[in-house]
């Protein structure tokens, strides 16, 4: 693949986390409420850590939140194949670490989630297809090693086509359809 389209489908997916997850505050409601979820960049969340009017573990938790009102429930968008469970430890870590030692890389606590294609060692990487599921890899595929190096937290793996055949449509064995959560129809 080149290297463009890797880095569009990096921006592609980022916005769609972005856009399906929420962050807010651990430190109070009021912070949280002040905190503008939508089309928030990684400066703005960073800040709100230095700032201490956001945790990981809070931001993590919305993000959370956000998935179960709208993946399953809600618009029932059906674009999360699997959480991770581990997600909310990785952040308490994060602000532990960020307490003694500040950001800890370009990344850090970017809640992120990935295509159900890319390899990830603590999560079934299924391709959208019935013939993978349950597989976790022994290994992550280099992007996802790279991210999660740079401080991120993989959130959660995204529905696909089924084994990335259609560019146009999510349609899978595993889990279904997705629907465009800008056009629910």
């Amino acid at each position: 693949m080149a290297p463009e389209a890797v880095h569009s489908g990096m921006r592609i997916l980022a916005n769609l986390c972005l856009a399906l997850l929420t962050p807010a505050t651990l430190l109070s409601q009021r912070a949280s409420s002040t905190f503008r979820l939508e089309e928030t960049t990684i400066a703005a969340v960073h800040a709100a850590f230095k700032a201490k009017s956001l945790t990981c573990h809070a931001l993590v938790q919305r993000y959370l939140d956000r998935i179960s009102a709208y993946d399953k429930k809600g618009p029932a968008i059906n674009a999360i194949v699997t959480l991770n469970p581990a997600a909310l430890s990785i952040a308490d870590s994060l602000d532990r670490r960020f307490a003694n030692e500040g950001l800890t890389g370009p990344l850090h606590c970017v809640p992120m989630i990935v295509k159900d294609n890319f390899e990830t060692k603590d999560l079934q990487t299924t391709a959208g297809s019935l013939a993978l599921k349950g597989w976790i890899p022994r290994q992550d595929a280099t992007m996802v090693r790279r991210i999660r190096e740079a401080g991120a937290i993989v959130l959660a793996k995204s529905n696909m086509a089924e084994w990335a055949f259609s560019p146009y449509e999510t349609v899978n064995s595993i889990l279904g359809t997705t629907r465009n959560p800008y056009d629910l129809t």
